[in-house]
């Protein structure tokens, strides 16, 4: 399988990187099964097509981001309203039996 650089994933569909990330775990699992057996001819494989799948499930969840900020109302996307000056994070407790 050739190894797509990050511009290449990010103009692509998400649902052909679903299916490019299918195919590459698939691979995994059968490279595992051969290096169970002791068939591996070429262990720097496992390496580039685990950081492959990474590169695009990264590209799948900064596309799945930008689907959802563009979807989510300019309310939603506001930052929490201040807190108040003198609010306090959380009651003092009581100074009982601190009497010596």
């Amino acid at each position: 399988m050739e190894l797509d650089s990050v511009q290449q994933l990010r103009e692509s569909p998400a649902d052909d990187l679903r299916q490019k990330a299918t195919a590459i775990r698939k691979e995994l699992f059968t490279l595992r099964m051969h290096q169970v057996s002791g068939r591996v001819e070429r262990p720097s494989q496992f390496r580039a097509l685990r950081r492959q799948l990474a590169r695009m499930l990264t590209v799948l969840n900064e596309q799945a981001r930008q689907a959802a900020t563009k979807k989510a109302k300019p309310a939603e996307r506001e930052a929490k309203p201040a807190r108040r000056a003198g609010a306090k994070r959380s009651p003092r407790r009581a100074a009982a039996g601190s009497a010596s």
